[in-house]
């Protein structure tokens, strides 16, 4: 517990404890301010994971590829990087899964011939 001598301290330490909210408000509205112009510029991507997060790709292979190379399941681990994924693999929950489980449930679909 802190004591003060006087009320002029006690006013005197809660108007910097003011000071330092102000200070960390005004450095809040700054770094809004940075992503609402990053958004407006489109430079502004939320990627849907962490980069090295473990992906599961639903592979385009047919049947007869899948015997030639002796794939088993046409489903492949992968490591998520952000930005690169997205280009070189396409889009998440189509062409990649956070889960094996995910990816085996959309290779299901397709094999069956509904819409994912």
């Amino acid at each position: 517990m802190i004591h003060f001598k006087t009320q002029e301290e006690y006013i005197l330490h809660l108007l910097s404890g003011l000071r330092k909210k102000d200070e960390e408000i005004d450095h809040l509205q700054s770094r809004l301010a940075e992503f609402e112009d990053a958004q407006k510029q489109g430079r502004l991507h939320i990627a849907p994971c962490a980069d090295g997060t473990e992906i599961w790709r639903v592979l385009d292979v047919d049947s007869e590829m899948m015997q030639l190379f002796e794939i088993e399941e046409p489903i492949s681990r992968e490591t998520y990087i952000h930005g690169y994924t997205e280009i070189t693999i396409g889009e998440m929950n189509k062409d990649w899964f956070l889960t094996e489980e995910f990816a085996k449930s959309a290779l299901k679909t397709k094999s069956t011939g509904g819409d994912n």
